[in-house]
């Protein structure tokens, strides 16, 4: 949820987000996600929530427990997204929810360029 998707793109550390574009959630890694350290966003204003006894802002570490060990949604995240991988490439197109792209549209890509690879690869015009 809206938790999980500001770890990945907004976090305290790592400095560099793992996840900048769509594309890179399939090569996310349980080693990626661990340390990851993020506030706890209020959804409608953007800002740090606090905490109601010490005031300090939120911080959390979504994806691993208090030892460090991952939880059970992040390994149900990883196999989820290892699932994907496997899936026809004009549905795993249609399931990145991508402006303008839809199933036939989709189609045509997994058509033309075969691999998402190459589809990130690809020039603008060539899209």
């Amino acid at each position: 949820g809206y938790v999980a998707a500001t770890a990945l793109t907004q976090p305290i550390e790592p400095s560099e987000p793992p996840v900048r574009d769509e594309g890179d959630l399939f090569d996310l890694t349980a080693e990626e996600l661990l340390p990851i350290r993020s506030y706890v966003l209020d959804q409608d204003s953007g800002l740090p929530k606090r905490d109601p006894d010490s005031g300090e802002e939120k911080i959390v570490t979504f994806f691993a427990n208090k030892e460090g060990v991952a939880k059970k949604n992040t390994l149900s995240m990883l196999e989820n997204i290892e699932a994907a991988k496997q899936r026809p490439l004009a549905q795993i197109l249609t399931g990145l929810s991508i402006r303008h792209v839809g199933p036939v549209a989709a189609a045509a890509l997994a058509r033309e360029f075969r691999s998402i690879d190459r589809i990130f690869a690809a020039a603008e015009s060539e899209l």
